[in-house]
C-alpha cells in the first residue's frame, strides 16, 4: 500500500483527484489543507499548511510515498513545496502554471537526481492529454502545418477561487505563440472563436491562453501555427472576463484578479447551469501525398464526470508509478510521461470517449 498526499485534497478539483486515485486498491489517499471541513471526522483528512516548511516536513515524515500538489497558487509556492519533498525523499506531482513557472521548477533535475526522487510538474490536460491526442494523429501526415487545441470545461467543473485568481491575473498579458511561421506577441483572452464539439458538449466559445504546447507543440510537431484556447460554458463568464482583458489592455485596471471572489462566488450561484461536461480537442492540418489535409480528435465527457479530464493525467501517473515503479529520477514536465494507453483505462471508466472527425 502506498501513500498519496493530496494538497488541496478536500477543494472541487483536489476531491475529484481524490475519488480517482483511491479506486486503486494499492492506494491510501490523505487529503490534507489549511482549512478542513468542520463537518469531516476522517482520519484520511488533516489539517497543514504546505507553506509552512516544517509542518509539510514533519508530514511527509510520516511514510508519505507521493505529494499531489493542487492547493493553487503555484507560482508563488509549487517550487518551492516540491524541494521540500525533493529533501524528504518524498515524489511530487502538480498540474503546472505555465512556461516560466516550468522553467523555474525543472531547476530542480540534478538535485532531484541525485536524491532519487521524481517531481513532475504539467501533469493537467494540458500538455499531457493535448500531446497523447497530437501524438494519435501525426500518423495521418507527412507534414504537419498547423495545431490548435481547445480545451473546453463544463460551466460545473469550474475552478476554485484560486484558479480563477491565476486565470484573471493572466488575462490581458501578452504571450508568444507561433504564426505562419513566425512567433509573434498576442494577448491572452483574445482572439474570441467558437468551436463545435461533438455531443453532449456542442458549440463552445473560447479565447487564446497561455500553455506550454504554444512552446512546444512547434518544435516537437515542426509546426508553423500552434494555438491554444479555453473559455467558460457560460457567455456571462466569457463576457466579463472578456471586458477585464480589454480593460488591463488599455491600462485602465492593472489588477483584474481582484474580481476573483466575485467570479467564485457567481460560479457557485450559477453551478446548477450549463453542464459538467468537458471536452479537449486538437485540430490539426497538413499535408500526404501532396493533399492538404485535416483531422481532429477529441476526448469528451458523455456523463456526469466532472473534471475528470483535467484530473486524468495525476491519477494515470500515480497508479502507472504504483504499479509499475518509479520513472527515472529528477525533475521533468509530465508531457512525455504518458501515452494513450496509460490514460486510456481511468477515462473509459467514467464514459470519456475519443472521437475522430
Amino acid at each position: 500500500m502506498k501513500t498519496v498526499l493530496v494538497l488541496g485534497g478536500y477543494g472541487r478539483c483536489g476531491s475529484r483527484l481524490v475519488t480517482l486515485l483511491s479506486s486503486d486498491p494499492g492506494i491510501n489517499c490523505i487529503s490534507a489543507g489549511r482549512n478542513p471541513p468542520a463537518n469531516v471526522q476522517n482520519k484520511n483528512v488533516i489539517a497543514l499548511d504546505a507553506n509552512d516548511r516544517g509542518s509539510l516536513k514533519s508530514t511527509l515524515a510520516n511514510n508519505i510515498d507521493f505529494v499531489v500538489n493542487v492547493c493553487g497558487d503555484l507560482e508563488k509556492n509549487g517550487v518551492a513545496i516540491a524541494q521540500v519533498c525533493m529533501e524528504s525523499g518524498v515524489h511530487y506531482v502538480d498540474m503546472g502554471a505555465g512556461q516560466e513557472y516550468s522553467t523555474g521548477f525543472l531547476k530542480l533535475n540534478r538535485q532531484a537526481a541525485k536524491n532519487k526522487v521524481c517531481l513532475v510538474t504539467n501533469a493537467g490536460a494540458s500538455p499531457v492529454l493535448s500531446t497523447v491526442l497530437a501524438d494519435h494523429l501525426t500518423k495521418e501526415f507527412e507534414r504537419i502545418t498547423e495545431i490548435q487545441v481547445a480545451y473546453a470545461p463544463g460551466n460545473r467543473s469550474v475552478g476554485s477561487r484560486s484558479s480563477l485568481y491565476d486565470l484573471l491575473k493572466n488575462i490581458g498579458k501578452k504571450i508568444r505563440i507561433k504564426e505562419k511561421g513566425r512567433w509573434q506577441d498576442v494577448h491572452i483572452w483574445s482572439r474570441s472563436e467558437k468551436i463545435n464539439f461533438p455531443k453532449p458538449v456542442g458549440p463552445r466559445r473560447l479565447f487564446l491562453y497561455e500553455a506550454i504546447e504554444l512552446e512546444t507543440f512547434p518544435s516537437r510537431y515542426s509546426a508553423n501555427t500552434v494555438t491554444f484556447s479555453t473559455g467558460f460554458e457560460l457567455s456571462l463568464f466569457n463576457l466579463g472576463t472578456a471586458w477585464l482583458a480589454w480593460r488591463k489592455r488599455k491600462k485602465q485596471d492593472k489588477r483584474p484578479e481582484a474580481y476573483a471572489p466575485l467570479l467564485a462566488s457567481a460560479a457557485g450561484w450559477l453551478r446548477n447551469f450549463g453542464s459538467d461536461k468537458d471536452a479537449i480537442g486538437v485540430m490539426m492540418k497538413g499535408e500526404i501525398a501532396g493533399q492538404e489535409v485535416d483531422h481532429v480528435a477529441y476526448l469528451v465527457s458523455r456523463s456526469q464526470s466532472s473534471l475528470v479530464i483535467p484530473c486524468t493525467p495525476v491519477a494515470s501517473l500515480i497508479k502507472k508509478w504504483v504499479n509499475q515503479g518509479i520513472d527515472k529520477p529528477g525533475a521533468t514536465s509530465c508531457q512525455d510521461l504518458l501515452k494513450m494507453d496509460d490514460v486510456r483505462l481511468e477515462l473509459s471508466q467514467h464514459d470519456i470517449v475519443l472521437v475522430r472527425h
